[in-house]
């Protein structure tokens, strides 16, 4: 009973590690992003369908979420063969969309920001993926950040053609 209670517990502290590591991946993140939103990113063209900017907290804060339990539900089955290429795709994943941000608001290297999110996107679809011989669940819990980066890589993209 008490290795089952103690189980438990490291499962509950693993999953909240992992949203603690998401979460500080967006902060880092939004370091680069208030002070762009009022000067630099104002004057841009947006494309059609841009969403107004209060969208981008609920829906990364819901991504980050989903993001940390579709990876502590593959880590819960850690002894399967592919764990370390989930891992490994998990981790970079994680520190490229970190990376997105001071890049794109921090820097204004639009173009190679919208290569780094073709990187990303093309990452994220191989662990949902490779994700899915290992849980269902954590593989559809990445389908939404797929989506999402898939949308988000049009709107750098048309950001980028419309500033030239």
């Amino acid at each position: 009973m008490a290795d089952m209670y103690m189980s438990k517990r490291k499962d509950i502290l693993y999953l909240a590690g992992i949203i603690l590591l998401c979460f500080i991946a967006g902060a880092f993140g939004s370091l680069f992003t208030y002070r762009s939103l009022a000067t630099w990113y104002k004057q841009l063209y947006k494309p059609p369908f841009q969403p107004p900017n209060w969208v981008f907290a609920p829906v990364w804060t819901f991504l980050y979420l989903s993001m940390a339990v579709s990876f502590w539900l593959v880590w819960k089955k850690r002894n399967v063969e592919n764990i370390k290429s989930l891992t490994v795709l998990f981790f970079i994943q994680v520190i490229l969309n970190a990376l997105w941000t001071p890049l794109f608001f921090g820097w204004h290297q639009v173009f190679p920001a919208f290569l780094l999110l073709l990187v990303l996107t093309i990452l994220v679809g191989a662990y949902a993926l490779h994700s899915w011989k290992v849980s269902k669940p954590a593989s559809l819990l990445f389908l939404p950040y797929w989506l999402w980066l898939c949308f988000a890589s049009y709107l750098n993209f048309t950001i980028w053609l419309g500033n030239k």
